[in-house]
């Protein structure tokens, strides 16, 4: 059972792009659903054939990052993959590529981590060479992602909350009406009225270019 393969399949191990193509053009399934075990992604990243899985997840077979092999044999049924990665010191990349495709998040398009999928793939291999190494890389990549999103949405403090900020900033919002709403304010709801008032300004960049042309693509890139 565990044998059985594809010509996909084995030249995928391989890491043969020009064999993989022409069985492509000549109609071979780049998933090769039927197949239990060695089906086309799982034996390229089992051979560490990185540019394989790529051309693999751009031909049809994008969710096999997450698939599971099938195999009467408990020790060989459900490993994905990054579950047989992780475990081989030179396909550190690799298993780099696998997750930022998604090979840990949860079945279907939602993005949310899958827990289950981290304690497995990360605790089946015995060597284990990689996770140093990738929760480290994890843990920057969150802390990158992290400094983008408060450039784009904004950095700018809070102003610190004073009575006569307050009358100054409705004087400038609203004239001589705002002088009148604040005597109609209670007092313990003045700074929840400051609050408010600077939620609404514009701190980020990504509000700031809204509307420009072509902004959203220059971000992406």
């Amino acid at each position: 059972e565990t044998s059985q393969t594809t010509a996909m399949g084995y030249f995928s191990r391989e890491g043969d792009l020009p064999m993989m193509r022409w069985l492509y053009v000549k109609g071979a399934d780049a998933q090769d659903e039927d197949v239990k075990f060695w089906f086309p992604m799982y034996a390229a990243s089992f051979a560490g054939k990185i540019d394989a899985c790529k051309w693999l997840f751009a031909h049809g077979a994008s969710s096999d990052v997450k698939r599971g092999t099938r195999s009467e044999r408990e020790v060989s049924n459900g490993l994905r993959p990054l579950t047989i990665t992780v475990g081989k010191v030179h396909h550190v990349d690799l298993c780099k590529w696998l997750i930022l495709k998604g090979a840990l998040c949860e079945d279907g398009d939602s993005g949310n981590l899958d827990v289950e999928k981290v304690e497995f793939d990360f605790t089946w291999s015995v060597s284990n060479t990689n996770r140093g190494a990738l929760t480290g890389w994890a843990r920057r990549l969150q802390q990158t992602r992290a400094a983008f999103q408060a450039f784009l949405m904004g950095t700018l403090a809070l102003p610190e909350y004073s009575f006569p900020e307050l009358q100054h900033a409705l004087s400038r919002r609203n004239g001589r009406a705002g002088d009148r709403i604040i005597s109609h304010i209670p007092p313990d709801q003045c700074q929840l009225l400051w609050h408010e008032l600077h939620a609404e300004r514009d701190l980020g960049p990504l509000k700031a270019l809204s509307g420009k042309s072509g902004i959203m693509e220059l971000i992406g890139d």
